[in-house]
């Protein structure tokens, strides 16, 4: 009940709740009277009921099992159980049958159909398939919820453990190696943060082009235009969740999102590269020397010349990735978060990359002016122009 009503069906056939049996129980004062032997008896029973493997051989590299069981047209009902005849040997060593029901008790009683362990531990699988219009990382939130009120509530002892396996889990697993465990703010889950994918990639883009432009301070002002890219990249998410409400946050999805970085990167690149070219005295190729321009008019020149490469480059990435959002039919869903995110992280980033990284840029440089005039330090061919090895 609580599933179906979070909107998330149960599979009950997974899901083994306690059923009547019964249960035969041995006399063992009795049994140790008469000298019976348990395990026979119990083989005995089991052959008459299910049947006994008694042996197996080999015919033509095939090995059948050999097993004794009862007369098929002969049925066995529950009520039969008891009158079913058991071989003794009596005082004087001599075989006897008497009836099972003489020699054990039974009780009815409730128990589970089958007992599943997972190390060592007592283990119930409930196999979780939720509707086609709920994401599956939704499913999963909502399963954790309702756990989480089982244990508020008493219906779930606090030495239980929930695990999800499956898909579920694989998504986990996933965005764990991407993003890092986060467990709440403390040091284990700062340290999964730093050693994920994700930041691995934004530290590895980062270094690289502190190593192109021989500077630390370049790369920071370009990487800053990568925060909007994500931005952008869950606005298109979630745009696209409003056709395909089912759309998951999948690996190819996640995969979008470090594919966004090595992307988003480039315009900025050439703003920033292109001022640094204008304050060095080249035109638009190192081959066009011109006069050296101060560093706000190189700003300026380099977003005018720019912005047109800009607005093609994106556009071009934008338009060859539409058709994996917009194309229909069997299997497009596997790629619509992928492209979904590109395209609207490209978008966004664009558009403020032309707007906040000349501003950054100006910001970034000023302080830097500042501080070295606090200093003494020399900076006003930093500023107005030629010398700019050692911005």
């Amino acid at each position: 009940d609580e599933f179906t009503r979070s909107g998330v069906r149960s599979d009950p056939l997974n899901y083994n709740l306690n059923g009547p049996e019964q249960q035969i129980v041995v006399d063992q004062v009795l049994a140790k009277q008469l000298g019976i032997d348990v395990a026979a008896m119990a083989a005995t029973g089991r052959a008459m009921i299910d049947g006994l493997v008694v042996g197996d051989f080999d015919y033509e590299g095939d090995n059948i099992d050999l097993t004794i069981i009862r007369d098929p047209d002969i049925p066995v009902t529950p009520d039969d159980i008891p009158g079913l005849p058991v071989s003794i040997v009596d005082s004087d060593g001599q075989n006897m049958i008497v009836p099972l029901g003489q020699l054990v008790d039974f009780v009815k009683a409730d128990a589970s159909q089958q007992i599943r362990r997972v190390e060592q531990e007592r283990a119930i699988r409930l196999t979780v398939n939720s509707p086609p219009e709920v994401a599956l990382e939704t499913a999963q939130a909502r399963i954790m919820e309702i756990v989480g009120e089982c244990r508020r509530d008493g219906g779930m002892t606090p030495d239980t453990r929930v695990n999800l396996t499956g898909n579920a889990d694989k998504l986990s697993q996933t965005r764990a190696a991407l993003l890092g465990k986060w467990d709440g703010l403390n040091g284990h889950s700062v340290l999964n943060l730093l050693t994920s994918r994700f930041f691995l990639s934004l530290l590895i883009t980062y270094l690289l082009m502190a190593a192109l432009f021989e500077s630390f301070l370049y790369p920071f002002v370009i990487m800053f235009s990568v925060p909007f890219a994500i931005v952008g990249g869950f606005i298109g998410l979630a745009l696209i969740r409003t056709q395909t409400p089912g759309q998951q946050m999948d690996t190819l999805t996640m995969l979008g999102f470090i594919i966004l970085i090595g992307i988003v990167v480039n315009n900025a690149i050439l703003l920033v590269h292109q001022t640094l070219n204008f304050m060095r005295g080249f035109g638009e190729s190192e081959e066009d020397v011109v006069e050296p321009l101060p560093f706000r008019e190189a700003l300026r020149e380099a977003v005018r010349t720019r912005i047109r490469p800009i607005f093609m480059t994106t556009a071009t990435s934008a338009i060859g990735m539409l058709p994996l959002v917009l194309a229909p039919g069997a299997g497009s869903e596997l790629y619509k978060g992928l492209g979904s995110v590109v395209v609207g992280g490209l978008a966004c980033a664009t558009m403020f990359t032309l707007l906040i990284v000349p501003l950054l840029f100006s910001l970034v440089i000023d302080i830097r002016d500042g501080l070295a005039r606090l200093r003494g330090t020399n900076v006003e061919s930093c500023t107005e122009g030629g010398d700019t090895e050692n911005l």
